[in-house]
């Protein structure tokens, strides 16, 4: 990114995958957060309803903490405390394309704001539907924008 904004958009994914892999580098304007990142949502195909999405995710840093919500968290951001920092995610999404599953992805992120607060996450998620995936908006939750010079690479497998 060039400039600070609200969503990061896929447009249209190209066709003929087996799966998906996106790599991101995401820092974004929040000043604070009680785990030192704030995480990311995936509207997947438009579908902002988050109670269309179920994920789960491992959480470690001095303890291991484990949390299962319904929304739509797929990867990690850094909060605005050390221009340095920059979340690092990895995420697969397997089989797209189809159109007889629901959709399920895995994500490992890198996060944190200071070298004592370094931690990673383990997601893994689902989105309720068995439509194809043609496009993915990215959204930072709770309001905040991505940071210039935030960077999302999708790559197609095939």
């Amino acid at each position: 990114l060039t400039s600070d904004t609200a969503t990061i958009s896929t447009g249209t994914l190209p066709t003929g995958y087996k799966g998906l892999q996106i790599f991101s580098k995401i820092q974004c304007d929040a000043t604070t957060s009680s785990q030192n990142f704030i995480s990311v949502r995936a509207h997947i195909n438009g579908d902002s309803s988050q109670a269309n999405y179920q994920r789960t995710f491992l959480f470690f840093t001095n303890n291991v903490a484990s949390h299962r919500a319904a929304d739509s968290f797929m990867l990690g951001s850094a909060v605005q405390n050390d221009a340095n920092f920059w979340v690092r995610s990895q995420v697969v999404i397997v089989d797209h394309e189809a159109s007889n599953a629901y959709k399920s992805w895995y994500s490992t992120i890198a996060t944190g704001t200071t070298i004592a607060a370094n931690n990673g996450t383990s997601v893994s998620g689902v989105w309720r539907n068995t439509d194809p995936i043609t496009s993915i908006d990215f959204v930072v939750f709770g309001g905040n924008n991505f940071k210039s010079g935030c960077k999302i690479h999708i790559y197609g497998m095939k």
